[in-house]
């Protein structure tokens, strides 16, 4: 089976091994991350995976991207075993493959373990970038931020002057989700430098003053992190949106969400009950804002929930957390993320039936995280001392991780469970050198094969006649 990259869209090689299949293997969310340009809206899919790209409020980080990936090479390894084939070749010029690409075929060969052969060939015949800029806001849309990225740099070396703001925001977005905050942030200055006061520029520069406060809340590396900095950024937006002057077609809805970032700084201060009361006005505001008509403040308002959700768990009330994620789920009920969280609320409050019967609700949605479903069930049954259930599902979510922040907790559980069970030899199999764990499960992974290396000798020790 031969695939060819035919498109500088970063996906090329994902949607045409994917194309040679007569079966479809994707999701509906899967579908419109490989072809932005033909988005399909269907009434079971998440609030944020169907928002409006007119009125975007949620951009996907690149580990989104990357997870869909990493599952969609899972479904096609499962493919060409079912089709019997033996091998796949890849064709591209290496100065014009992508990222994503080189993860997917790096994906299925981990798949694959030798069972099918994954091999690389040059391209010779060099390929036309068909994209233009009207593009790139799909391509931001879906999360496809490489192609997003390549569409923004190309633009703005085709620029000398009077660079367009939107496409300077879009760009900033894109870099801020890949993670490069410094970049993204010297974008989003370029913006508030121009000295314009239109309805169009002013949108653009509030929603910049509140990516720009995010920043120095959460995105940019700790050590930048600056609650003063933040608090200027909001409260200068605020001050514009209540300038009569200040021209905006949305006002009320911004200072809507201005407050939102406020609520978050307020949380970072350790003002939770603050917090709480400020986002309970928001959203009475906001539900005024949606009987008027604009619908587009729905995933807004379940955003705004969520914090609430996380002041109360952090407060300790842990069903009031649960209850306000059950009426988010009520909005939107095919947004996994919450599912998810409501179990993990649940585990860590020792309420383990109640929450194995959600991950049981999450697969009758059939909205399930292969890796996370699998890593909850393998902490159920641990906790249950059902070593063997969770060995099982503790292999599955190690075999299907692939993002390291959380490869390091799964292997030291099913290092564990395999301790429990007495499988020395097959713990000893299992290569961990190829994990970049960070300092505290490596010096747990290792307290933990020292120990097997022990009992292994131990055990033929014991074998052995004198």
């Amino acid at each position: 089976m031969e695939v060819k990259k035919t498109s500088m869209i970063s996906t090329s090689i994902i949607a045409n091994t994917v194309k040679c299949f007569e079966k479809d293997l994707l999701t509906t969310v899967e579908k419109n991350f490989l072809d932005p340009k033909n988005l399909i809206i269907t009434s079971k899919m998440s609030i944020t995976d169907s928002q409006n790209i007119n009125h975007q409020l949620r951009y996907f980080d690149l580990h989104r991207a990357l997870r869909l990936i990493n599952f969609i090479s899972y479904k096609v390894w499962k493919e060409l075993q079912t089709n019997k084939i033996q091998a796949i070749s890849f064709h591209f010029n290496t100065s014009q493959v992508s990222e994503p690409e080189l993860f997917f075929i790096d994906r299925l060969k981990h798949y694959s373990q030798e069972s099918i052969e994954v091999k690389v060939f040059p391209q010779l015949d060099k390929i036309v970038d068909e994209n233009n800029i009207e593009d790139m806001p799909y391509y931001l849309s879906v999360g496809d931020l490489w192609t997003s990225l390549n569409i923004g740099k190309d633009y703005l070396n085709s620029k000398v002057s009077n660079v367009n703001s939107q496409i300077l925001l879009n760009l900033a977005i894109t870099q801020n989700n890949l993670g490069n905050t410094m970049a993204g942030e010297a974008l989003l200055n370029q913006i508030l430098e121009k000295d314009i006061n239109n309805s169009c520029e002013n949108e653009i520069k509030i929603t910049s003053l509140y990516i720009l406060s995010m920043l120095y809340l959460r995105h940019h590396n700790k050590k930048f992190h600056s609650i003063e900095k933040a608090e200027n950024f909001l409260n200068k937006a605020l001050n514009l949106l209540n300038e009569p002057s200040f021209i905006h077609n949305d006002k009320e809805f911004k200072r809507i969400f201005n407050r939102n970032g406020y609520a978050l700084l307020l949380f970072k201060k350790n003002q939770i009950e603050e917090a709480i009361n400020l986002l309970e006005i928001k959203i009475r505001e906001l539900d005024i804002l949606i009987s008027s008509g604009k619908e587009y403040a729905i995933l807004h308002k379940t955003v705004l929930l969520y914090n609430i959700s996380q002041c109360y768990n952090i407060l300790g009330d842990f069903r009031k957390s649960v209850n306000l994620l059950k009426e988010i789920i009520e909005i939107d009920t095919y947004d996994a993320d919450y599912h998810y969280e409501i179990v993990k609320i649940l585990f860590d409050n020792d309420l383990l039936d109640e929450g194995y019967e959600w991950l049981e609700i999450i697969e009758d949605k059939k909205i399930v995280d292969l890796s996370i479903q699998s890593a909850m069930k393998g902490y159920y049954f641990l906790t249950k001392d059902d070593y063997q259930e969770a060995a099982l599902h503790y292999k599955t979510a190690y075999y299907l991780e692939y993002n390291e922040r959380y490869t390091g907790e799964i292997l030291y559980s099913y290092l564990y469970t395999l301790f429990k069970l007495e499988q020395y030899e097959t713990i000893l199999n299992i290569d961990v050198s190829v994990v970049n764990l960070d300092d505290d499960y490596k010096s747990d992974i290792d307290y933990l094969i020292n120990e097997t290396n022990e009992m292994r000798f131990n055990n033929n020790c014991e074998g052995l006649k004198v």
